[in-house]
């Protein structure tokens, strides 16, 4: 499977905005891992995570962390993430350490 260069520049795109606007941390990194079969992305920062309450929903429609809805944004990034990486045959994984800091992982197969 190919991956379509505008739909991989929409997901990385996704992941950084959500960094910049929601983290409140200072730091981003960028990781490309790959073996025979697949390749990883992995955007990760050192904000502020996302709770643990709201992950089962953070890829839904309109799921918005932010209970007094005063931050940027509309609730549909990450779920246009998740849209394009399944469309890819991929996955996508989210992991937010007890530290703080969200680490999104992004697993596309690659073309046979």
């Amino acid at each position: 499977m190919r991956v379509d260069r505008n739909a991989y520049a929409r997901i990385l795109n996704n992941l950084l905005e959500n960094v910049l606007f929601h983290s409140h941390g200072d730091r981003v990194s960028v990781r490309i891992l790959e073996d025979e079969r697949q390749a990883t992305v992995i955007v990760a920062d050192n904000g502020k995570g996302i709770p643990e309450k709201d992950l089962p929903y953070i890829f839904e429609r309109l799921y918005r962390c932010d209970e007094s809805r005063t931050s940027q944004g509309n609730g549909l990034g990450l779920s246009i993430v998740r849209e394009l990486v399944t469309a890819h045959g991929g996955g996508i994984r989210v992991e937010c350490p007890p530290h703080g800091g969200t680490a999104f992982s992004v697993i596309l197969p690659k073309a046979r």
